[in-house]
């Protein structure tokens, strides 16, 4: 790969296991930070997790865009 890429993007990617309500909010606080581009969660729960991926989701127009996923998408 190219050094001086001008297309280059830095992906960088985290997940977060459980989303609870610890969970939640440091995924929700993760995504504000605008430290990563992708960000999977895991529950045990598929509606819970893609609940979140949604509502994460809509936060995103006020923060750094970012690709959440969930486990049933996975």
């Amino acid at each position: 790969m190219e050094k001086n890429c001008l297309n280059c993007t830095n992906v960088r990617k985290v997940v977060m296991i459980g989303c609870g309500f610890v969970g939640a909010a440091c995924s929700f606080a993760i995504m504000q930070s605008g430290l990563f581009s992708e960000m999977v969660l895991i529950d045990a729960d598929k509606s819970k997790a893609e609940g979140e991926a949604l509502d994460i989701s809509h936060g995103v127009p006020f923060a750094k865009p970012i690709n959440d996923y969930c486990n049933s998408r996975c």
